[in-house]
């Protein structure tokens, strides 16, 4: 699907997988990463007496994801996780993680990152779990992931509002983002040809909830982007983090602001650019 058509990245939705056999992804996983990478391991318990005694409870080839394949060329994968996974959610979403092009969007999953074991109680209607066996990660064989969240780099999620009007706001953003991360035709407003690194106008411009800031960066840089009302008080922080050269197009939600004239000011490096927006309500 992706080599053979225009296809900019991928979408794996994790948001509802309610567990069971965490090794039904292997052979998709084997396809999107062309070498072997050790992810999690499993300990169980050892001693009815001691809680914190743990021996392992599998073999440590037993998790590795063998990848074989060279099919996948390279581009975005937006991973999208929220409550909804646990047990083998939680595992499957984490072991996605380890792939070097993934950014995961959505809530947190239910960190319930072990087996269950179920009490049930003779003659009452209750039962009760335990979690017979927790996992590791390979690089921390020590520290059990149970309650542990999953990293989310950009947390957003349904709202009543969005729902009513039919949008789905997760895998927008994770669309946003791919459009992007991948192309490198300049899109209206941007003017590729500054030396390092361009700001567009934001688009649509004047906006009612949410924008994109497009920017394009030639080399690594160190980006921050943040908003300013008319009186120069910063109002938002859009971004913080490292990026890779590219062209990108940056989602401001404006649903928290009243209407008027901000300005969005975006430092790369030494680079610093100021542009002005106009929110409607």
């Amino acid at each position: 699907m992706v080599n053979k058509s225009e296809t900019g990245g991928l979408i794996i939705d994790f948001r509802t997988n309610l567990g069971g056999n965490m090794f039904l992804s292997n052979r998709g996983l084997e396809m999107l990463f062309n070498t072997s990478v050790s992810t999690i391991g499993f300990a169980s318990r050892s001693d009815p007496d001691d809680h914190s005694a743990m021996r392992s409870a599998a073999s440590p080839g037993e998790y590795v994801i063998r990848g074989k394949f060279d099919h996948y060329p390279g581009k975005p994968i937006a991973v999208l996780t929220g409550p909804g996974a646990r047990s083998s959610g939680d595992q499957v979403a984490l072991r996605m993680t380890f792939h070097p092009k993934p950014r995961v969007f959505g809530k947190p999953t239910t960190a319930s990152f072990n087996a269950p074991a179920v009490l049930e109680f003779r003659n009452h209607p209750w039962s009760s779990a335990y979690a017979e066996a927790d996992a590791y990660l390979v690089t921390r064989p020590n520290h059990y992931l149970t309650h542990d969240e999953l990293k989310v780099d950009e947390k957003v999620w349904l709202t009543p509002e969005d729902v009513a009007r039919g949008r789905g706001t997760v895998v927008e953003a994770a669309i946003e983002w791919i459009h992007g991360r991948t192309t490198t035709v300049p899109r209206p407003g941007v003017d590729i040809h500054t030396a390092g690194f361009s700001l567009g106008q934001n688009y649509p411009n004047p906006f009612n909830l949410t924008t994109a800031i497009p920017f394009f960066l030639q080399r690594h840089s160190s980006v921050c982007v943040q908003i300013f009302d008319v009186r120069g008080r910063e109002v938002a922080q859009v971004m913080d983090e490292e990026l890779c050269p590219g062209e990108y197009r940056i989602r401001f939600d404006a649903r928290g602001l009243p209407g008027g004239i901000y300005f969005y000011r975006v430092e790369a490096g030494r680079f610093i650019r100021i542009k002005r927006m106009v929110v409607l309500k």
